[in-house]
């Protein structure tokens, strides 16, 4: 286990608070923990075209680099999201660098871009959140759609934009290229 994973350890099969424009719900994974099938389907369900584009950029071996660790807002699988009145319209998984412990967020399975959320897993702030339940990852199915019945999580442009609003910038890392920029 990598020493940022390690950082992660308190939190993996729970639900905790995490800071990506103000609070967002996260359910946090031990990645490597997980079976085969548990990774295809999170992919499938979570990250699909990350995947495909960043196995162009970097080859099949690419998540030896990068780890999942979270599912955000209403990307948490229903068997755990039911009692979780979402604090914003946050969706996406969030991965850290293996080696650096900087933190990349996807926003949906259909956005094949990442963005440089954090530096560090530590400027997360994850706190524990109000549910001190665990729930078992091996049990917990990531092949569900993310319902967007009542609201649709913030894409990555939507972020630029409040980023931008609040006096910072979004930085496109790995993934398909940065959309072009409205002159």
């Amino acid at each position: 286990m990598s020493k940022h994973a390690e950082a992660l350890k308190t939190f993996f099969e729970k639900v905790a608070i995490v800071q990506i424009l103000g609070d967002a719900e996260a359910y946090c994974f031990d990645w490597d923990a997980l079976s085969s099938q548990k990774k295809k389907d999170l992919i499938q369900g979570h990250f699909a075209a990350a995947d495909r584009a960043m196995q162009k950029k970097k080859g099949r071996k690419w998540l030896e680099q990068f780890q999942p660790f979270a599912l955000l807002g209403h990307s948490i699988p229903s068997a755990i999201a039911k009692n979780i009145e979402f604090s914003a319209p946050h969706e996406g998984a969030l991965f850290f660098h293996k080696e650096h412990g900087a933190v990349l967020y996807c926003a949906s399975k259909d956005d094949p871009r990442f963005a440089l959320m954090r530096e560090s897993i530590e400027a997360l702030n994850l706190s524990e959140s109000c549910w001190d339940e665990r729930f078992d990852a091996k049990k917990v199915d990531f092949c569900e759609e993310v319902d967007r019945s009542e609201c649709e999580g913030f894409t990555l442009g939507e972020i630029a934009s409040m980023m931008e609003c609040a006096g910072g910038e979004i930085m496109f890392v790995c993934g398909a290229d940065e959309p072009p920029q409205d002159e």
